[in-house]
């Protein structure tokens, strides 16, 4: 990979972390439909939500690009976008500011960026 593509990935994925972050705020202080995962964690209407929407930009940008999204994944490539749509999701849905968005990019399961 050039230094040029890592640069265009790393801007990429900066803009997706604004943009989620835009969605968890928004949502921060509502009430917000719930449910648990077969493990027992919780999940919100807002992870389903920032999931989708990162789905659908990389998808957009990078067809060919696989996504490994903690509520739903796409696809297999040499190249894998991993995101935790809202890593603290107990805390966030108590309206508890301790959580965060994740996102990180890996070639052949080596991490390039995050």
């Amino acid at each position: 990979m050039t230094q040029k593509e890592q640069n265009e990935y790393l801007e990429f994925a900066k803009k997706l972390s604004k943009d989620s972050g835009k969605i968890m705020k928004e949502y921060f202080n509502k009430d917000k439909a719930y449910s648990y995962k077969t493990d027992k964690t919780i999940v919100t209407e807002v992870d389903k939500k920032i999931n989708t929407f990162i789905i659908n930009e990389i998808k957009k940008k990078y067809p060919t690009h696989a996504i490994d999204g903690e509520e739903e994944k796409y696809g297999k490539s040499t190249y894998t976008w991993i995101c935790d749509p809202i890593d603290g999701t107990a805390m966030y849905a108590r309206k508890i500011p301790i959580s965060v968005f994740s996102l990180a990019l890996a070639e052949e399961g080596v991490p390039i960026l995050g």
